[in-house]
């Protein structure tokens, strides 16, 4: 019975263990490279190439659309749907106009996990995810919710006029435009590429950027011909963006901002702000950023753009409020990253912050606390401020200037959080609960041996 008790627990903490795919909850799957699939099964129907995802639908996907023959077959999320999708190694490419790989009705609100690689390329006039917003026209339409998760990759990319994730092309009629949906990336690998004039995350060609979350994740978004990296398509506003962890790489095109409007952007600039630990690359962010902690790299593009355009380099780097480094961080060659008086940059442990050229440099004004790494041996560092470090952690080099180091940090500095290693919530209970586990199995094993 003991035994029998361990493995059934074991099985337990596998399948609540991340990176894991044990298939939907329900055990619904599509296999996009299905050329006969029939009409449906519970949670989705199939007709004129389109799986239907319905409300409550939990489904797994995997293959290809162009497998073994090349096909429109694309999915849609049903209008006012609540609906969950694992993406396993799908390749959905290959589709004609106003066609897009993956696309949100109006109301439809999605969680998308990644497992795997995973490619989506829209056709013309739309987007990699298709995730619209509102539409105030006569009719009030509902916009879109989507969330990204998971331990997978994607790389999505609109067809012409399209954002890579977001909306299509954003003209409706007279004086009504679409922009992208509520867009969420809390975790995985996410390439999102815009069509012409298309943002790579946020709006399609007039579209504006929506709403826009980054908590995590490593998310790299380009703009195409006018188009933002994270915002507006062209002729689009910014929309609200809001990065609060996660590695940020985003580039926009031909005067579009790589966070921020689209070039020409009607309406407002909208909103960047920065609450929590999030490293930024962009080549601008257009209006500039806001909040209580961040990290940002700016690239200094020429005016006009080149053709083709210059490579962005990031060299520009401030800490925003209250930043704590939970992965290593390297300044390359050309960078310098600087802690302005009143910010503060606290590095955990097993973590390493990195000068790594004699063309990289830190310029403290501000307070840097480091229960890490500080590596310098080959760069600047500037300290006008306060650096918190036991001596043997940090590699001051022969450019360390200004005041010395001191240790430990004041009385009424908080303890650091555990750097290093699984530091996500799940990961952490997960590594308890199997811990536990073998704990028990141990126990029981003993006890048979008596």
């Amino acid at each position: 019975m003991k035994k029998k008790f361990c493995l059934l627990f074991l099985l337990f903490i596998a399948c609540m263990t991340p990176g894991v795919a044990w298939g939907s909850g329900d055990g619904n799957f599509i296999d996009m490279s299905d050329p006969a699939p029939g009409t449906g099964d519970t949670g989705w129907t199939y007709k004129d190439n389109v799986y239907t995802i319905a409300a409550g639908a939990n489904v797994t996907v995997i293959g290809s659309n162009q497998v073994p023959d090349p096909s429109q077959r694309r999915i849609e999320v049903a209008e006012g749907a609540e609906a969950s999708i694992t993406l396993s190694g799908v390749t959905i490419t290959g589709l004609d106009t106003n066609q897009s790989p993956l696309l949100l009705k109006p109301g439809a609100t999605l969680t998308l996990t990644l497992v795997g690689e995973n490619t989506l390329t829209a056709g013309l006039n739309s987007a990699g995810i298709q995730a619209p917003g509102k539409i105030q026209g006569d009719t009030v339409i509902p916009g879109t919710t989507l969330t990204i998760n998971g331990s997978g990759s994607l790389i999505a990319t609109g067809g012409d006029s399209g954002a890579g994730i977001g909306g299509g092309y954003g003209f409706v009629g007279a004086g009504v435009y679409v922009g992208g949906g509520e867009i969420t990336i809390s975790d995985g690998k996410v390439k999102a590429t815009g069509g012409t004039n298309g943002a790579g995350i946020g709006g399609g060609y007039y579209g504006d950027g929506g709403t826009i979350t980054i908590e995590g994740g490593e998310v790299t978004a380009e703009g195409n011909d006018g188009g933002a990296g994270i915002g507006g398509g062209a002729q689009g506003a910014g929309g609200t963006i809001k990065i609060n962890g996660g590695t940020v790489t985003a580039t926009g095109s031909d005067y579009g901002a790589g966070i921020g409007n689209g070039a020409g952007g009607y309406g407002v600039p909208g909103r960047v702000a920065m609450n929590g630990n999030g490293v930024v690359y962009a080549s601008s962010v257009k209006p500039p950023v806001t909040g209580t902690g961040g990290i940002v790299f700016i690239d200094n593009p020429p005016t006009p753009p080149t053709d083709p355009p210059t490579r962005p380099t990031f060299p520009d780097g401030t800490v925003y409020g209250n930043v704590t480094l939970a992965e290593d961080l390297e300044i390359s060659a050309g960078q310098k990253l600087t802690v302005p008086k009143g910010a503060s940059l606290t590095v955990l442990d097993e973590v390493t912050l990195k000068n790594v050229t004699n063309e990289s440099e830190i310029d403290n004004e501000g307070t840097i606390t480091n229960y890490g790494i500080i590596d310098n041996n080959v760069g600047v560092i500037t300290n006008k401020g306060r650096i918190y470090s036991e001596p043997e952690n940090i590699k001051r080099g022969s450019n360390y200037i200004g005041n010395e180091p001191i240790w430990p940090p004041p009385s009424d500095t908080p303890e650091p959080p555990g750097g290093g290693g699984c530091n996500t919530g799940a990961g952490m209970a997960a590594t308890g609960a199997l811990a536990a586990v073998l704990l028990l199995c141990a126990a029981a094993i003993r006890g048979r041996k008596r």
